[in-house]
């Protein structure tokens, strides 16, 4: 497999990821944890994709660049590549943007069940009596408590 089916390759799968990572920003927004629980799985199949391009790039280039590639390269395929190159740097940068607002939302959710959670249960109340003994009758402060 030469440079440009390789970047072809890694443009597609990339292309792919950008759209999954599009749909769970949407699913996220509207909290639909079945696509969720989809999108992950998909982004973990795009990701052995990646893997197995670059791993590909390595046995053949070794740790060379793409810069240090197309140094050896001529003519329309040196043209070819290049624009390849430009374009998956492009969707690099886009998905890492896509994937940090897909984190600011997830953290938000969590922020948001945590909130909810030190709301909804009790709090451990401890008033010591003048014995030293814990008063039991001190009754938690919550919206809900665990009384019958």
């Amino acid at each position: 497999m030469n440079i440009i089916n390789m970047l072809t390759s890694q443009k597609e799968v990339l292309t792919s990821l950008l759209e999954i990572l599009n749909k769970e920003r949407d699913a996220l927004i509207h909290e639909d944890i079945d696509d969720i629980v989809e999108f992950q799985e998909k982004k973990i199949e795009l990701k052995q994709k990646i893997d197995d391009i670059e791993e590909n790039r390595q046995e053949i280039y070794g740790d060379k660049r793409l810069k240090e590639i197309l140094e050896s390269m001529k003519g329309q395929n040196r043209q070819k590549a290049e624009k390849l190159g430009s374009e998956v740097e492009e969707l690099a940068a886009e998905i890492i943007k896509i994937n940090d607002i897909n984190d600011m939302l997830v953290r938000q959710s969590l922020d948001y069940i945590r909130t909810m959670i030190d709301f909804l249960t009790p709090k451990k109340v401890t008033v010591y009596k003048s014995t030293g003994k814990v008063d039991s009758s001190a009754a938690p402060s919550s919206v809900i408590n665990k009384s019958v």
